[in-house]
């Protein structure tokens, strides 16, 4: 996968998903491949798993075994979100103080580190 995210070798053209409606939330597909893309989801019906696809190695090694709940997609591509301009906000600018008035100040030093006068 490495060649792949440096365009070295082609993508492959297959992306896993996992259908949280089939899911037993075993982890029996984490055990099977060691994959770190194999992520906890949270599910009104308890603890299912999922894919992150930024992650996944395509190696298809975590659908090794009876996975029902593995779905193959072939030839399909992420939708990225649409980008939201988001308004950036500005900071103030802020106040200069007047060099009009004197001012006294205290600098201490330890050693030779050229505060004296």
């Amino acid at each position: 996968m490495r060649r792949c995210k440096r365009n070295q070798h082609p993508d492959p053209a297959k992306r896993l998903f996992i259908n949280s409606e089939l899911c037993e939330g075993c982890g029996g597909c984490g055990v099977a491949s060691n994959c770190t893309a194999l992520l906890p989801k949270e599910t009104p019906l308890g603890r299912k798993r999922e894919i992150d696809q930024s992650a996944c190695n395509k190696d298809c090694s975590c659908v090794n075994g009876f996975r029902p709940s593995f779905v193959t997609v072939l030839g399909g591509e992420l939708r990225k979100p649409p980008a939201t301009a988001r308004p950036v906000a500005v900071p103030p600018e802020p106040e200069t103080p007047s060099l009009d008035n004197g001012c006294s100040m205290v600098i201490t030093g330890v050693g030779d580190t050229g505060t004296e006068r």
